[in-house]
């Protein structure tokens, strides 16, 4: 599958091959043109490559039992894919799983209404509720030399954005702040000094985003092979522009 598309990614012939058939109210010929013009206006062939194999690599198992929200599971098939839905959804705490119906492969194929009503009801039973959900997002941190975090205040809604300027080493280590999400993007010799006073500092299900990890391996490699290495941590490596190192909190 992964060799096809990296040859074929893009073409007419790899979209005759891989556009998704039958889809109401299209022809095939109509059909086969919006997979090629999804294709190039989606992603090139190495990065359409990338999130292939990620998608078929990544397994967020052993993450799911964080969540904390309501979460509502949809799915449709029979046999081993309707197990599969089971087994998924039986690692989310109090999640709720709907079997939809139609065999076909994707949403947009069949019924793709039937999704719309499923989940605007389920929206609308938890405002019913008045459901208080006991995550939130509390704090992003972004650690840069380059003044793009200022920018995006400027740009963005004061309401919820703090920005916090100053060394980052001095404000972590004084901070009594709990971060759901932390993006490294500063010096790379920093990367394993910063995480190490952030990591106090993140319950589970938090989230540890290094950039460019595979840009500079020589420097980031070592802090890679650590995360992954970690077993409070869940850890993978996004082969994404100049690479990420994702990092979930365990426990």
């Amino acid at each position: 599958m992964l060799a096809d598309m990296e040859h074929g990614w893009g073409t007419r012939e790899y979209a005759e091959s891989d556009a998704p058939w039958p889809m109401a109210g299209m022809t095939r010929e109509e059909v086969v043109d919006w997979q090629l013009e999804w294709m190039h206006l989606s992603a090139s062939r190495s990065d359409a490559v990338a999130l292939t194999r990620m998608f078929f690599e990544l397994d967020v198992r052993d993450v799911l039992g964080t969540i904390r929200v309501p979460t509502l599971v949809l799915s449709r098939g029979v046999g081993a894919m309707e197990e599969q839905a089971r087994a998924f959804a039986a690692l989310i705490p109090g999640a709720r799983r709907q079997t939809m119906p139609g065999i076909q492969p994707t949403v947009m194929q069949e019924q793709p209404d039937a999704y719309t009503e499923a989940i605007e009801a389920f929206a609308r039973e938890l405002r019913e509720e008045e459901a208080q959900l006991d995550s939130v997002l509390a704090t992003v941190l972004f650690t840069d030399i380059v003044g793009s975090t200022a920018r995006q205040s400027e740009l963005g809604d004061r309401r919820w954005a703090e920005l916090v300027e100053g060394d980052a080493h001095d404000t972590l280590a004084r901070t009594e702040d709990v971060f759901d999400l932390v993006f490294l993007d500063a010096e790379k010799d920093d990367y394993e000094t910063l995480f190490a006073l952030v990591r106090p500092l993140l319950e589970p299900g938090g989230l540890v985003v290094a950039d460019n990890v595979l840009s500079h391996v020589d420097t980031l490699g070592a802090y890679s092979t650590a995360r992954q290495a970690d077993p409070a941590l869940s850890s993978v490596t996004v082969p994404l522009d100049r690479g990420l190192e994702l990092s979930v909190v365990l426990a």
